[in-house]
């Protein structure tokens, strides 16, 4: 065997490997940092089934994962509301309230103007089987007809105002 294949063969499995070994979140930030092309999907169990949520790096791995936490009252409302409601998700991020709404069986539509979110709404709508329930707009949503520009804090995956 070649110098080269054994590095390359070391390399692999150490990658391989490593997640193996750490704990949970640990796990899967480190293969969510690795390199953008590298995705995890992160399972969410949830009263109404598994939701999955497509991460390209650490923000939207966060945020999947603070689904519960971050704005409980939400998940309260959301919870509260009868499967013939409709939810408008007004600045959607990933799809994070969208995706829970929709698993309920509400029908759901989603606005979202950053491109970048945009496209991880739309895999996450894909890989949840949700395109009946989860509709989405890649644009703001404002009380006037103009214009605008899109002021983020970051641009990056999963990234918001």
């Amino acid at each position: 065997m070649s110098i080269k294949k054994c590095i390359f063969d070391f390399v692999k499995n150490t990658y391989v490997n490593i997640p193996k070994i750490l704990p949970g979140y640990l796990s899967k930030r480190f293969c969510s940092e690795s390199a953008e092309s590298l995705a995890v999907v992160d399972k969410i169990f949830t009263k109404y089934g598994v939701l999955k949520y497509f991460c390209i790096g650490r923000i939207p791995l966060w945020r999947s994962q603070t689904l519960f936490t971050k704005e409980p009252e939400i998940i309260t409302w959301l919870d509260k509301m009868s499967k013939n409601s409709v939810f408008w998700d007004i600045g959607a991020n990933i799809g994070l309230y969208s995706m829970y709404a929709g698993i309920k069986g509400l029908k759901v539509y989603s606005f979202e103007p950053s491109a970048l979110n945009t496209a991880l709404l739309s895999k996450n709508i894909e890989i949840n089987n949700l395109k009946d329930n989860v509709t989405m707009f890649p644009m703001a949503i404002s009380d006037v007809h103009e214009f605008g520009y899109l002021n983020m804090s970051n641009t990056n995956w999963g990234g918001g105002i």
